[in-house]
């Protein structure tokens, strides 16, 4: 099955440190990482990981860095990327800093995430049999949102609590995702790194591609985002789920 993810994209530079640095105090980070970042595309990596046919629809950006992130989405995660960027945008950076174990201290945003004034077509959800969004670029996908929803697709919508863009697009949607409230609580507390982005893709592909119910779907999904706990490369514990899937 192929599913259209909507949204956004970014380069996410992690730091984890031994713990919560002082005031002005200069640390040495334990660890440091990149990491394709935005709740779609990381959606949509776990979903093609786990076996899905995913497109992303998004803004990158044309200069280094954007060619970078598309690269690795097309050529490493096999995900057909549909790039809405304004010419000459330079692609969004954010940095993650983490304690050791992964649980996330504070988020700071560097280049903005690229928005964009253009609409992708309505026609566009023919290219999936289901359509995840992240409430960011709602001009961008609401008029195929709305179009996919009249048509029958299944929309689902994976946004933190909270996200402004995410009330318009909202009543669309037949499952609403808000990892905060949907993710075991003991991962919801944590904000263990990209937990979120995990959840919303697992629940996709066994919601749309194993046909499971909601509910179970939802259970299955939260067993996924629960590997974030033991991988400190966060796809490496899709690909374990992978693997257990398909044994």
């Amino acid at each position: 099955m192929s599913g259209i993810f909507a949204g956004e994209t970014n380069l996410t530079a992690v730091y984890r440190l031994e713990g919560r640095p002082e005031t002005g105090q200069k640390v040495q980070a334990v660890q440091f990482s990149k990491q394709i970042g935005g709740r779609a595309a990381g959606a949509a990596i776990t979903y093609a990981l786990l076996g899905g046919d995913a497109i992303l629809i998004t803004c990158i950006g044309e200069d280094a860095v954007g060619r970078l992130l598309r690269d690795e989405l097309e050529n490493t995660y096999h995900i057909r990327v549909m790039d809405y960027a304004p010419r000459g945008a330079e692609a969004g950076i954010r940095s993650l800093i983490a304690d050791r174990t992964g649980r996330e201290l504070y988020a700071v945003s560097g280049a903005a995430a690229v928005r964009t004034e253009k609409q992708a077509a309505p026609g566009v959800w023919r290219a999936g049999e289901f359509c995840f969004f992240d409430g960011d670029l709602p001009d961008l996908t609401l008029p195929w949102i709305r179009a996919a929803a009249e048509n029958g697709a299944e929309i689902i919508l994976g946004a933190d609590t909270g996200n402004s863009g995410a009330e318009e697009l909202r009543a669309f949607a037949a499952s609403v995702l808000l990892p905060d409230e949907h993710l075991p609580a003991e991962l919801a507390a944590d904000k263990r790194l990209f937990a979120g982005d995990i959840f919303c893709g697992a629940y996709c592909y066994y919601r749309c591609d194993r046909y499971l119910p909601p509910d179970e779907a939802e259970r299955k999904a939260a067993e996924a985002a629960r590997t974030a706990f033991l991988f400190e490369n966060p796809r490496e514990g899709v690909l374990e789920v992978r693997k257990r899937e398909w044994e």
